[in-house]
């Protein structure tokens, strides 16, 4: 913006007209002295009040004496702002600020110009009082003027090895002075356990288990012929060894006897037994058991077209020993196969009037296979599983 314009502004709000740089002349008006105007005195000017070695912008403050700053405090504050500039670049001193306020209502106005280089920039704000006003005054004047180049210094930060001392040379320590220390240092305390060590370690898995098995075969030797059946076996496992408890029913087909050729007979055996087993393992899928027991139970006799003297049951005692193969398919399941032999202790005897129908013969044998499934503690489940 030229400074004409910034001349005429100035003088639309009561200011002094900015300088300019021409010099008068003999022809000129502003050379030739005139009279002083008649009448009364006119108001005192609003232009800048300024330091011209101090004040980095001319300013000129337009507002109700009343209830804002003077012009001179209102120069004083923006030069304090603008004193870099001014260190900067000493041709700060030709720019210009105009600002007029005015109360509207109950709302402050501010109209702002600002001529820095490059032309005139205009702002207007709305406020609650003048005090906000002439803060946005500084600030938007120290926005709007050029920044200020600050020279950065060439010498590179310090290390953290340049502000570390260097060590302060130590003497010697003697032995009589070593000893002495080493004396009067106070005793270690225990160390505390190891969280992952011994000391803290969990309590082992239970080795103790228990399993139920259900198997199928063909016994021979209680009964007149073979028979089928099947056995439940609860049993408690440990390493290498276990306990059984088994229930046993075998059962024949109809046969014919030779006591009483017109009558049929089906015979039947229900019976528990008692076993003590090693069971040692040859690796970690196989199992060789080998058991030894005592059975006792009834041989039934359902013959058809005859009455029996004794009744259709009679009592039998076994004394049993068995070995077989178990394969773990995982731990908690495994297959059974086994051959047991046995010897009667109490033979079941089936009389038809005077004669003897049928006795359970002296040694037998029996042929099972099922499966089993374990539970409890996993005593070798890690192991099995690596």
């Amino acid at each position: 913006m030229s400074l004409a314009l910034i001349s005429v502004l100035a003088l639309s709000m009561g200011a002094a007209p900015a300088p300019t740089d021409d010099v008068p002349t003999e022809e000129s008006p502003a050379a030739v002295p005139q009279a002083p105007p008649s009448g009364p005195a006119p108001p005192p000017e609003s232009g800048p009040v300024r330091d011209e070695e101090a004040s980095a912008v001319n300013l000129v403050w337009d507002a109700p004496a009343a209830d804002c700053s003077d012009a001179a405090t209102m120069q004083k504050r923006l030069d304090e702002a603008m004193k870099l500039q001014l260190q900067d670049d000493p041709a700060t001193r030709g720019r210009w600020v105009i600002a007029r306020v005015r109360k509207v209502d109950d709302a402050w106005t501010l109209r702002l110009w600002v001529a820095p280089e490059g032309g005139l920039s205009e702002r207007a704000l709305t406020e609650s009082s003048c005090a906000e006003l002439e803060r946005a005054t500084l600030t938007i004047v120290a926005m709007l003027m050029p920044p200020v180049m600050v020279e950065l210094d060439p010498t590179p930060p310090p290390t953290a090895q340049d502000m570390t001392p260097p060590p302060k040379p130590q003497e010697a320590m003697d032995e009589d002075e070593l000893e002495a220390l080493i004396a009067d240092a106070p005793e270690a305390e225990p160390t505390p356990p190891d969280p992952g060590g011994p000391d803290m370690a969990p309590p082992p898995p239970s080795k103790l288990r228990g399993a139920i098995g259900f198997s199928g075969g063909f016994a021979n030797g209680n009964m007149p012929a073979g028979a089928g059946g099947f056995a439940v076996t609860a049993a408690l496992l440990i390493p290498n060894a276990r306990f059984e408890l088994v229930g046993n029913y075998w059962a024949t087909r109809r046969i014919g006897l030779i006591a009483a050729p017109d009558a049929r007979a089906r015979y039947s055996m229900l019976s528990a037994a008692l076993r003590a087993c090693g069971a040692p393992a040859v690796s970690k899928r196989v199992e060789i058991p080998a058991c030894g027991g005592i059975e006792a139970g009834n041989v039934l006799a359902n013959v058809d077209g005859a009455d029996l003297i004794h009744g259709p049951g009679q009592p039998v005692v076994l004394l049993g020993a068995d070995s077989g193969v178990n394969v773990l398919l995982t731990p908690s399941v495994a297959l059974r196969f086994g051959a047991q032999a046995w010897v009667s202790l109490l033979r079941a005897r089936h009389r038809l009037l005077d004669s003897t129908l049928s006795r359970s013969q002296r040694f037998g044998y029996r042929l099972f296979g099922g499966i089993e499934f374990r539970f409890g503690g996993r005593r070798k489940a890690r192991a099995f599983e690596r």
